[in-house]
């Protein structure tokens, strides 16, 4: 759980990405034993897994590693969620979008 959490933070932090996609983007798993690396489908490329087997490492693919859940706090105060009510709120209330046309 420690490593999900790590990997989003990382991806907010040092790859610019916003929390749905950090939260989306596929993660990887190593620990001393048993000695090798797991990760979701799509989440290495192809040339990074080639690099990483001709240094010996064992690839394991996975579907899933972990569920990660989170919400980001805005400059504002405001969480994410919020401010998507608020914008469906807005949205309904200017009959641009109406909830029957979800049915």
């Amino acid at each position: 759980m420690l490593q999900q959490s790590f990997q989003v933070i990382v991806n907010i932090l040092d790859f610019g990405m916003n929390v749905q996609e950090a939260v989306n983007a596929g993660r990887f798993h190593h620990q001393w034993l048993p000695d090798y690396i797991s990760y979701e489908k799509k989440s290495i490329d192809s040339t990074t897994l080639k690099k990483l087997e001709s240094y010996g490492h064992t690839l394991k693919v996975r579907n899933s590693i972990g569920l990660v859940n989170a919400i980001q706090i805005l400059p504002d105060g405001k969480k994410t969620e919020e401010l998507i009510r608020e914008v469906i709120i807005q949205l309904l209330a200017s009959d641009v979008l109406q909830l029957n046309n979800f049915y």
